[in-house]
C-alpha cells in the first residue's frame, strides 16, 4: 500500500472526527449561553401574544374573503 493510498484511507475517519467535535463544541459552547435563561420575559410573551391575535384577526378577514369568493 503507498502513502496515498493510506493517507485516502484514512481521509474520511478523520475528517468525520474533526467535524463531529467542531460540533460538539458547537453545542456545549450554545448550551452554556442560555443554560441560565430559564424562560420568556413577560414583555416577551405580552409582544407574541399581540402577534397572534393580529395573525388570528387578518386570517379571519381573509377567510371571510375566500367565503365571499366562492359563494360569487
Amino acid at each position: 500500500m503507498t502513502w496515498l493510498q493510506i493517507v485516502a484511507l484514512l481521509a474520511c475517519p478523520l475528517m468525520m472526527l474533526f467535524c463531529m467535535r467542531g460540533m460538539f463544541a458547537r453545542r456545549s459552547c450554545h448550551s452554556s449561553k442560555t443554560h441560565g435563561k430559564q424562560g420568556l420575559d413577560p414583555e416577551d410573551i405580552q409582544q407574541l401574544k399581540q402577534k397572534i391575535e393580529k395573525l388570528s384577526d387578518e386570517n379571519r378577514i381573509l377567510m371571510n374573503e375566500i367565503k365571499s369568493i366562492k359563494n360569487d
